[in-house]
């Protein structure tokens, strides 16, 4: 659906913060929707939505589209800056398009994400070319930064030199609407439950290379992907499932374990659909922001290595009784933590 709307109002009366919502991904789109349904009475939103510019394959008319969608966005963080309001960018582009319109008292990014994230959490080696040089100046400059992970947190002060006091922890916001519920008995073959568009680089390839030799007989497997997977005896394949849909939610909700053996992944939107779906949850170190979803070894496990995940997967599966403990586990954690009040609560006290 084209989403071509601001719904930043003009009147004094409608004056208030704004948050700019970046969709560029599913990822990213699936935040964005979550973060207006969670802040819609306290912002005003204005929608950047590359995915809908780049479904214009004329190279010139995309062109035009995107300035006029900076120009309307320039023109947005002016005006609300004017009144004397923050400004809240969904990551970190649209601050760098409205640059020199917001300033060090008002310009917040709430992120989970930089360019050298991932190389930095694998002590490995990241590039210092321009965007590196201008991302430094934005972040330096930038009233407050609200991360979901401390993964991004220390990416940041640590290479980004940003300070500690411009940086703040926040939950990340859960689909508690459409896919909450309380934790379901497990049945006599307990069902897991893979999700990943990139199924390699989401792992499951280390499930089904153990699925013959460990798996088979203990488990029902169902996988969504984009993949071409081939299914075998106990393994579902879907590839045209949408998210968000009821079948979607049905898949979630009439499983008992989430797998996700990731080698990268800023924050699985998934890990959030998992828990509110009281899951037992296994995932990789390499899942950042999973130590912010799982209690390890309480509702679930976060593994050094995606071989880890499948030995921590059959220990559930000869335990069915943990199953059902880490399902309640995920319930009440995430109960506590992530409701739409703490959410609200504690981004409104963040950007202050």
């Amino acid at each position: 659906m084209k989403t071509n709307k601001i719904t930043a109002m003009t009147s004094k009366h409608n004056s208030k913060p704004l948050f700019v919502i970046y969709k560029t991904d599913l990822g990213s789109t699936s935040l964005g929707v979550l973060l207006e349904e969670n802040l819609k009475t306290d912002f005003n939103f204005f929608y950047f939505d590359e995915v809908d510019l780049k479904t214009n394959q004329n190279k010139f008319i995309y062109t035009i589209n995107y300035l006029k969608k900076i120009a309307e966005l320039r023109h947005q963080v002016k005006k609300t800056s004017n009144q004397g309001h923050k400004i809240v960018f969904q990551n970190l582009k649209p601050a760098l398009f409205s640059f020199g319109l917001w300033n060090s008292t008002n310009g917040i990014v709430i992120s989970d994400f930089s360019h050298s994230l991932f190389e930095w959490c694998k002590k490995k080696t990241y590039k210092k070319d321009k965007r590196f040089y201008s991302q430094r100046i934005l972040y330096q400059k930038l009233y407050k930064i609200l991360t979901f992970t401390d993964n991004l947190k220390g990416n940041l002060q640590d290479v980004y030199g940003v300070s500690r006091d411009k940086l703040f922890s926040v939950p990340i916001p859960l689909d508690f609407e459409n896919y909450y519920q309380v934790p379901q008995e497990v049945g006599t073959i307990p069902k897991v439950l893979f999700v990943g568009g990139e199924f390699y680089r989401k792992g499951g390839n280390h499930i089904l290379n153990a699925w013959d030799s460990k798996l088979k007989g203990k488990c029902e497997l169902t996988i969504l992907t984009n993949s071409e997977i081939e299914e075998k005896e106990g393994i579902k394949v879907f590839n045209s499932v949408s998210k968000g849909t009821q079948e979607h939610i049905s898949i979630f909700q009439s499983s008992d374990i989430f797998i996700l053996p990731t080698d990268r992944d800023a924050y699985p939107i998934v890990l959030g659909e998992a828990a509110v779906s009281s899951l037992a949850i296994i995932t990789t170190q390499y899942a950042f922001g999973a130590q912010n979803i799982i209690l390890d070894g309480e509702s679930g496990f976060i593994s050094e290595t995606a071989e880890d995940c499948i030995e921590h997967l059959i220990t559930l599966l000869d335990n069915p009784g943990m199953i059902i403990n880490f399902k309640r586990n995920t319930h009440d954690y995430i109960q506590k933590h992530f409701s739409r009040e703490v959410f609200r609560d504690t981004i409104l006290q963040a950007i202050q």
